[in-house]
């Protein structure tokens, strides 16, 4: 049987310090369900962890930078709604919206 959940250390969420920031199954997860657009599977990580809302892959972007990415407006609304501060910069210092393709909420 596979291992039980562990999620990532307290660390990854909301840290403004690169070195908390990393790539790991939790993101990876995250990052499918934004670029597919799959509001379920998103919910259901939701559900798992809230605070996976908060999470930053090693280059500083997590959930809400992608759905900005990827022009996820929906996505992008929940993620606000439920907290997720849009002035967050990435390692490059682009913030959320910055990486839209003139997306706008």
């Amino acid at each position: 049987p596979p291992p039980p959940y562990e999620p990532p250390p307290q660390e990854q969420y909301e840290s403004q310090e690169p070195e908390a920031w990393a790539n790991n199954a939790e993101t990876t997860l995250l990052w499918e369900a934004i670029n597919q657009n799959d509001m379920s599977k998103l919910e259901a990580l939701i559900k798992n962890n809230p605070r996976v809302i908060f999470a930053r892959a090693e280059d500083g972007r997590g959930p809400l930078f992608w759905a900005y990415e990827y022009g996820r407006t929906e996505i992008a609304k929940l993620l606000e709604g439920l907290g997720v501060d849009n002035t967050l910069t990435d390692k490059d210092g682009n913030m959320p919206e910055q990486l839209g393709m003139n997306t706008e909420l």
